[in-house]
């Protein structure tokens, strides 16, 4: 019996290289056009466009279908979901994704026209590092560069979200890979999967700007019950080390002091492992000399 296969369709489908994942809820709808052209106008082209309502009241579908008929609206993927949150929202874009990299982009914000190309090239070129962001560009209710350091890691993200995410580029294998994904119960959703990924992976952030921020009063990052959430991260940071007060407090001390980072780290490593907490689990270990940049040629046995 011969299969019943669509051989025109399987043989014609291309895997995009990127899946752009946009979360939209009751976005202004002039804002909205001036985010979707950003990405359809990209020089770089090969990629998805995933556009993801969130139970939106404000008809953004009669906005997007005006696109979906253009020269490029084959690239747009028009999801309607309920109303669930930006984090379960993200999630299925994850989910939906196809392309080897993952974009996120914001419904407020501009890309700028290269921002795909040079993101591309950096992660084609750099198979170290996982995720890429850059500068970004604050406009709005103010004008000027908002720079980040480039190689965050562990004990940066103590202090801080180190890298936009709006100008985010990942590599979708290694968050699969760990299994990351955003959590829907807390306000800082990107913070806290950045505060995970980073036991895993590495963060770079390009010198350069590629998205235009838009200031204004609804951004989420200015909400109160941010500085709440970004507490716990950061609390949660630290319980992953150890539960020793006395050590996070020094951990505290450490990270305000760059200069002697270096010298701490090893003293630090020292207590903690002579503490014994993870004699049954040599992951851990393993990832914690990782966080520490200490380095090793073979996992610790216990």
């Amino acid at each position: 019996m011969p299969l019943d296969l669509n051989l025109e369709k399987d043989f014609n489908y291309h895997i995009p290289k990127i899946s752009v994942i946009m979360p939209c809820y009751n976005p202004d709808k002039k804002w909205l056009r001036e985010a979707v052209e950003s990405i359809l106008n990209q020089t770089y082209k090969d990629f998805e466009f995933i556009i993801l309502d969130d139970g939106s009241t404000n008809n953004i579908e009669e906005v997007i279908n005006e696109y979906k008929h253009s020269e490029m609206g084959s690239k747009i993927k028009y999801i309607k979901l309920p109303h669930r949150g930006i984090s379960e929202t993200l999630n299925t874009g994850f989910d939906e994704a196809q392309g080897e990299y993952i974009a996120r982009m914001d419904a407020d914000d501009i890309s700028l026209p290269d921002r795909f190309k040079i993101q591309v090239e950096f992660l084609d070129n750099n198979l170290e590092y996982s995720v890429v962001g850059s500068s970004i560009e604050i406009f709005g209710t103010g004008n000027y560069i908002w720079n980040y350091p480039q190689t965050p890691k562990y004990f940066d993200f103590l202090k801080g979200c180190f890298i936009a995410h709006p100008v985010v580029m990942l590599r979708k294998k290694d968050f699969d890979k760990y299994n990351l994904r955003y959590k829907s119960d807390i306000a800082c959703e990107d913070y806290e999967l950045w505060s995970r990924a980073i036991r895993y992976v590495k963060f770079y952030n390009l010198p350069i700007s590629l998205l235009k921020y838009r200031l204004h009063g609804d951004n989420i990052s200015l909400k109160p019950e941010i500085y709440a959430a970004t507490k716990a991260v950061q609390d949660s940071m630290l319980n992953f080390l150890t539960d020793k007060d006395e050590i996070k407090n020094e951990i505290k001390e450490m990270i305000k002091d760059p200069d002697k980072m270096f010298w701490h780290k090893y003293k630090f490593s020292e207590k903690i492992f002579s503490l014994k907490k993870f004699h049954s689990s040599n992951n851990k270990v393993y990832i914690i000399l990782y966080i520490l940049g200490i380095k090793i040629t073979k996992q610790v046995k216990s």
